[in-house]
Formats: C-alpha cells, sequence, structure tokens
C-alpha cells in the first residue's frame, strides 16, 4: 500500500515537471497498480533523483542515471527512456497477472534494449523510430524500429523468433522447490557497481555454476525451516553474485531498489545462506521502516558510533539493522548446530551462534544507552533482545569456542574504541 502510495504520488510529479510523449501517460497513470518490484522500485529510485535534481538545481545521483544508453540530442530524451523503462514495467505486470496488453508509438525513438523481467532482453543495433508492444495468452511479440522478437512467456512458450538486427538474451532463472529468483544480469540499472560494494560476477558460464551453489544454500535454509526459505525468495527475488576475491566474502541491499540483493560469489553454500538469511532480514527491516520509523526525528543518523561488525563509525539507525539480521543469524545457526553430525560441524555453528548473537547483544548494549527510538524502534528493540536471549540460552558452547569468540569481539573492540561505544 505504501508503495502505490508513493508510485503515485512520484507518477503525478514527474508529470508535472517533465514533457513526455503523450502516448505514455496511460502508461504512466497505470504504473502505480503494478506489483511490487526490483525495477518499480529502481524507477521510483531514479525519478525521485530526477526530481530533486530538476527542482533544487542539484547534480543528479550517479547510482540513478549511469543506467541510461542515451542515444539522442533531443533535450526529452531521458523522459522518453525513462518512460519506457515504465513501459517495460506495466508489460511485465501484465504477465505477472495472465493479462494481455498491447502499446505502440510509430514516431517515437526505438531504445537499444528493451528488458522483460523473468523473460529477457532484446538488443537492436542501429537507430529506427517506431515500437510495438503485443502480449496474448503466453507470447510476446516485441518491435523496436525494424526488428521483431517474438518469445514464450513461460516455460511453455513456443520458444523465441528474431527478425532484423537484433538479438534476445533469455533471463537466467532460478528455480528451487520453495521459489524462485532471477539473476538481473541484463537488467540496466540493477547489475551494476552503483549498488553493490564489490565487482559484480557477469560471466555466464561462472554465474551458472554459482546457481548450483545458491540453490544449496536455499535447501540449507529449508532444512532449518522452509517457511524462512520461502520467505527469503519473496523479499529477495532477484540475486547478483559478487566476486569475493578469494580471501572473504560479503553481501549487501540497497534500500532504494528492494528486492535486489547481492550476495558473495564463493563455493561455499553454508557462506551463500548465511548471506542470504542476512540479506532477506535487512529487506524486511527496510519495509518496516516504509511504515514506521525506528528513530525520532534524525537521532538515529548520526554516524558516530561504534559498530561491532565494521571498522567505519555507524548511526543507531544501522546498529539496529546490524543487531536484527544478526540476531536471526544466529537463529540460522543455532538450527545448523541441531543438525549437525560431527565435532568440527557443531563447533563452527556453536562459533557461529554465540558470535552473531553477541555482536547483536553489543550493539543493543549502545542503543539502549543513547536511545531516541520510536515505538516501533522499541518494538524492533524488544524483538532483538528476545532473539539474542533464546540464541544464547539454547545452545552449548565449548569454552575454547566461546573463548575465540569472546577474543575476536575484544579484539575489534580495542582496535576501533575512538567511536563511540
Amino acid at each position: 500500500m505504501i508503495n502505490r502510495i508513493t508510485a503515485t504520488d512520484i507518477v503525478r510529479r514527474m508529470l508535472n515537471c517533465f514533457d513526455f510523449p503523450e502516448s505514455f501517460l496511460p502508461i504512466l497513470e497505470r504504473l502505480p497498480q503494478c506489483g511490487d518490484s526490483p525495477k518499480l522500485r529502481h524507477w521510483v529510485s531514479v525519478s525521485t533523483s530526477l526530481l530533486r535534481s530538476k527542482l533544487k538545481s542539484l547534480d543528479p545521483d550517479p547510482r540513478f542515471i549511469a543506467h541510461f544508453f542515451v542515444d539522442s540530442l533531443d533535450a526529452g530524451r531521458i523522459a522518453e527512456l525513462h518512460a519506457l523503462r515504465a513501459l517495460e514495467i506495466v508489460v511485465e505486470d501484465c504477465i505477472t497477472r495472465g493479462k494481455e496488453f498491447s502499446w505502440s508509438d510509430p514516431t517515437i525513438q526505438a531504445p537499444r534494449t528493451f528488458n522483460v523481467w523473468d523473460v529477457g532482453t532484446m538488443v537492436t543495433s542501429g537507430t529506427a523510430r517506431g515500437v510495438d508492444v503485443t502480449l496474448s495468452t503466453s507470447i510476446l511479440l516485441l518491435r523496436l524500429g525494424g526488428a521483431t522478437v517474438s518469445t514464450g512467456t513461460n516455460s511453455q512458450g513456443d520458444g523465441t523468433a528474431i527478425t532484423g538486427e537484433a538479438s534476445f538474451t533469455p533471463t537466467i532463472n532460478v528455480s528451487t522447490l520453495h521459489g524462485d529468483a532471477i539473476l538481473p544480469l541484463d537488467v540496466a540499472g540493477l547489475a551494476d557497481a552503483y549498488h553493490s560494494n564489490a565487482p559484480i560476477i557477469r560471466g555466464v558460464d561462472a554465474n551458472l555454476q554459482w546457481v548450483r551453489v545458491f540453490r544449496e544454500a536455499v535447501e540449507i535454509v529449508a532444512e532449518q525451516d522452509r517457511e524462512t526459505a520461502q520467505d527469503c525468495l519473496r523479499l529477495a527475488p532477484a540475486v547478483l553474485a559478487l566476486h569475493a576475491g578469494g580471501t572473504s566474502y560479503g553481501s549487501s541491499s540497497p534500500q532504494e531498489v528492494m528486492g535486489l540483493v547481492f550476495l558473495p560469489g564463493v563455493s561455499d553454500p553454508f557462506d551463500v545462506a548465511e548471506c542470504l538469511v542476512h540479506e532477506a532480514l535487512h529487506q524486511k527491516l527496510f519495509r518496516v521502516e516504509e511504515g514506521a520509523p525506528l528513530f525520532n526525528e534524525e537521532h538515529g543518523d548520526e554516524e558516530i558510533y561504534y559498530s561491532p561488525w565494521r571498522s567505519d563509525a555507524r548511526p543507531l539507525r544501522m546498529l539496529v539493522h546490524g543487531a536484527f539480521v544478526f540476531a536471526g543469524v544466529a537463529h540460522h545457526w543455532q538450527s545448523i548446530l541441531g543438525r549437525a553430525k560431527d565435532a568440527d560441524a557443531m563447533n563452527g555453528a556453536a562459533f557461529h551462534c554465540y558470535y552473531r548473537a553477541r555482536q547483536a547483544q553489543i550493539a543493543m548494549d549502545i542503543v539502549d544507552r543513547f536511545d531516541h527510538r520510536t515505538a516501533m524502534g522499541n518494538t524492533v528493540s524488544r524483538i532483538i533482545s528476545d532473539g539474542v536471549q533464546q540464541a544464547l540460552a539454547h545452545i552449548d558452547v565449548p569454552p575454547a569456542v566461546r573463548s575465540e569468540a569472546e577474543r575476536r569481539i575484544d579484539e575489534h573492540r580495542s582496535r576501533f574504541n575512538r567511536f563511540i561505544a
């Protein structure tokens, strides 16, 4: 509901500030009624950046303009390209709802690419005019200038037929027993370094290799709790693998593009499973914050506090985020511990459970000391504290494992004690 309200407001503002071709007006008016998706979230974020730039005479955020393939000197080309992305989203929503759809504009300059979520991307060469989209049953017909692609919209489709100078790249889909995700490598604006904290793995063979690891990771989560695995895929329908450099792994979630997560491109499914749970919990808390903030006014945003996970100072809000996700990760490892069959696996799971729970506990001690939370912030904090206590109370941690975890905690705190704690 909040997403629809926001999208409606942003579309109205865009129509007031930018000159869109008249043929796109029904598309833009329909956009807020489309289902939530990473592309819709990206469209709203791009619009917000463009509006702020125009109204305040500020430079636009590079994250939200780098995806534009500008192929014309016309002053209105950015608005056209942005409207064409809205057209993509409307087509995708019709496919999801099983509705027929048609749209055409013979005068507009065709874009170089046209992406349909979960189907693929059409790429043309050269400059031509005219765009036609026809969706009927399970067949999608795209015409960009003189090139045409006809393709199925699901696994029962009739394949792909291409005429003219064009190519079509199918989306890399990841099907599991607990839900589906896609690798949006061909979606401009999503698969770029502006949203991630490491290089994205782009090679097709490498990604297909990683998809097998990702499926194993989903199964690891499902072994602990099937509903959690399903929720992870609902909260993160788009996943991209980051190159880990062979020494460490990491993950991230851009709040402005909810539904998109970056996971470590490693071969250990347990690492990927932990990061999937971690990022899904960030996605969940991002959605909570859309409805109600965690802190009063700007009190949660000052980056001066010690974080048990980071080498830089963090705001109170992100301490709550970190504690929320790592309390959940602690429970994830607690479940793995209950199924471990040898001493090494048991010690490893016990370490991760205890270590992550203690880090969350330390973060919440700092939040409690400086407070400024809203009613929602207090509710989330109680959930975190209860989760931490449950995790610590229901595991038997060997003394050597506990000692190593505390040693790492103390070492980190002593290195970064220059921040407020």
